[in-house]
């Protein structure tokens, strides 16, 4: 894997005037770590590669590549070397020939008709110097990210934004800033190629992006087949899953991957559950590092978890070559720490309770030798997926209305609900679908604002100014499991947006600490499988999550898959914001009056919140400190942009 950074001026007779321009990469690798950088440079352009050596062939790994009339520079880990070289010419490549080589040989042959037989995680940049075009180039979920700008027929690209920031500063979208904040949740944005400054994007998910003289053109070459695969055997699917995750496993399964981010959950310890042997049988250990709660919290419910220690070291007592570390990061405050963390990651983040242990565990993985560490994320959309309403959903618009009653009841009768408030849900459950009761329930400005937007603190101008009313509305309904039948949710499985964010924080993250995140339940097999799976194979009325408790069921230990609880990522944030609090509030406080009339922070009502916090913190969830923490992390970055101290 590497950073990539790119100057090329493709108009030619603005080209032949102008003095020549550079991106200045080299010296912004020296705050990463980074092996080895390499650079070509002409009299008008440059193309760099920072390379890292995650595996033993990326050592010999020679980018950029300029050969004929090509220049090439890639970010990139095959995850089917093999079958690569099959296509090529197999007796011409030697045994440890590097991806990046890989790839361009392929693309030179195929061009784009290739993109969809390449596995991994990549970007590369592909210069024709005699078609006089550049086309950037993501994976299938972006995995590495990529930004761009295209002015005046130059065109640049690199990993980093910083790169692109030190040529020509950018000012600041105030239209991305506004979604990142109105969306009341998790999530950053909105959608996958716009940044926080204008004029710079990034490449989306599974697209080739081509820019000539006449400008960009955009081609999406992943367009999976989300039509259910009916007709088999319960058993037939079962197989065809645990295939189809075996080989993802073992595809990242390269050199140095025998570290993990492992908790008690399904996902993580289903691919746990598929590496360990694996790794057994060669005599080697897995690593895994476990984020514990520093205080003692204890739940409210009986089926979260918060300290998931126990389960893992069960984990580890099954599979006897896992070495587990906990960490309970002591004196690690989130507020305290994310002036570095911002410079790291370049952009506004939300995640305060999990990206600094995730960082944590890339970290401990590089002290104990490591350069690739697994996780499992996405399963929950793809391994784990489950969803009553969806499931439901599905049986009516399938007329399968017998089966609908009788899952129905077995559902109530599971949850141990009586017989009355089972039918009652049931006839709701219809009139809803049917009804499709998408319709704001609001009645008032302050209740319509509630609804979209929760607690967000923006302001009623940004709102009008955006018109975020209508957009949220549409989100909304696009994203709700309310009359959504499974063929809808498949289509939801090439998650784009949610792909681009994973993808721009974790390549950040490799570029600190060395360390490269891989995820096989985002691997393309596994995505195209499940889209493809009837929902019954999902859940039914009495299992759900089924892929996992009842297909791996062989594989992964019963701790796991007999239990159904939820582990709570991040438990003690509230107690580490507590002990804090003095001075954490005295920094919000300072930040929001300062920005006090800021148009689209609503700062009076982030004010008296933290009033609020400071007179009950026993009332507060900690996702009150989170929004609060994110939206003074917005103001500062509001103000770095445009050039305020």
């Amino acid at each position: 894997m590497s950073a990539i950074w790119g100057l090329i001026p493709l108009d030619k007779e603005r080209a032949s005037r102008q003095n020549a321009l550079y991106l200045d990469g080299k010296r912004e690798m020296e705050q990463y770590k980074i092996n080895r950088v390499e650079e070509y440079r002409t009299d008008k352009m440059n193309v760099g590669c920072g390379i890292q050596y995650f595996t033993k062939e990326s050592v010999r790994e020679q980018l950029p590549i300029v050969e004929e009339k090509y220049v090439y520079t890639a970010d990139c880990m095959l995850d089917n070397r093999r079958e690569v070289v099959e296509m090529l010419k197999p007796n011409e490549y030697q045994e440890d020939c590097p991806d990046g080589r890989l790839i361009f040989d392929l693309y030179k042959k195929k061009r784009d008709g290739c993109l969809n037989d390449l596995l991994g995680s990549y970007s590369f940049a592909f210069f024709d110097r005699e078609e006089n075009v550049v086309e950037l180039v993501s994976d299938i979920a972006a995995t590495r990210c990529l930004y761009y700008r295209f002015e005046n027929g130059v065109l640049e690209f690199s990993t980093t934004l910083e790169i692109l920031l030190k040529r020509k500063k950018a000012s600041l979208n105030e239209r991305w800033i506004v979604d990142f904040l109105a969306l009341d949740n998790l999530a950053g944005m909105t959608e996958c190629e716009e940044t926080i400054y204008q004029g710079i994007y990034k490449v989306p998910p599974a697209t080739i992006l081509r820019f000539g003289e006449n400008g960009i053109e955009k081609k999406c070459y992943w367009n999976p087949d989300t039509s259910e695969d009916g007709g088999k055997t319960d058993e037939e699917y079962k197989t065809g899953l645990i295939q189809v995750f075996h080989k993802a496993v073992k595809s990242v399964l390269r050199d140095g991957a025998n570290h993990m981010m492992l908790s008690g959950g399904l996902d993580s310890s289903s691919v746990v559950s598929f590496a360990a042997p694996m790794l057994k049988e060669k005599g080697e250990k897995m690593y895994t590092y476990t984020s514990i709660p520093r205080e003692k919290c204890v739940s409210s419910k009986s089926y979260y978890v918060n300290d998931e220690s126990e389960k893992v070291r069960k984990t580890a007592e099954y599979f006897e070559n896992l070495q587990c570390e906990f960490l309970t990061m002591e004196d690690v405050n989130p507020w305290t720490e994310h002036k570095e963390e911002l410079k790291c990651i370049e952009i506004p983040y939300k995640s305060l309770q999990n990206l600094l242990w995730m960082k944590e565990c890339m970290n401990h993985t590089k002290n104990n030798g490591g350069n690739i560490i697994l996780h499992g994320a996405y399963g929950n959309v793809t391994i784990s997926f489950s969803s009553i309403e969806v499931m439901f959903n599905t049986w009516l618009k399938n007329k399968q209305f017998i089966k609908f009653f009788k899952e129905c009841i077995n559902f109530g009768e599971k949850k141990k609900i009586g017989k009355k408030q089972t039918l009652k849900a049931t006839f709701y459950t219809m009139y809803h679908y049917y009804k499709k009761k998408t319709e704001s329930k609001a009645r008032t400005w302050s209740e319509k604002k509630k609804e979209l937007f929760g607690d967000a603190y923006i302001t009623d101008y940004a709102i009008e100014k955006y018109d975020l009313v209508e957009k949220f509305e549409k989100i909304n309904q696009q994203n709700s499991y309310s009359g959504m039948c499974m063929r809808d949710m498949a289509k939801l499985m090439k998650g784009d947006i949610q792909f681009s964010h994973k993808g721009e924080i974790s390549t950040k993250h490799s570029l600190a600490t060395g360390v490269i995140m891989r995820d096989p339940t985002m691997d393309k097999r596994v995505i195209e499988y499940c889209m493809r799976l009837p929902v019954e194979q999902f859940n039914n009325g009495s299992v759900q999550r089924r892929l996992v408790r009842e297909y791996f069921e062989d594989i992964v230990p019963e701790h796991i898959t007999k239990v159904e609880d939820i582990g709570v990522q991040s438990a003690d944030l509230n107690y580490r914001f507590e002990e804090q609090w003095d001075r954490i509030r005295e920094d919000f406080e300072k930040c929001l009056k300062k920005n006090i009339d800021n148009k689209i922070v609503d700062c009076e009502k982030a004010l008296k919140d933290i009033q609020k916090i400071t007179a009950h913190p026993e009332k507060t969830d900690k996702f009150d400190y989170v929004r609060l923490g994110y939206t003074v992390m917005a103001l500062e970055k509001i103000g770095e942009i445009m050039g305020e101290t």
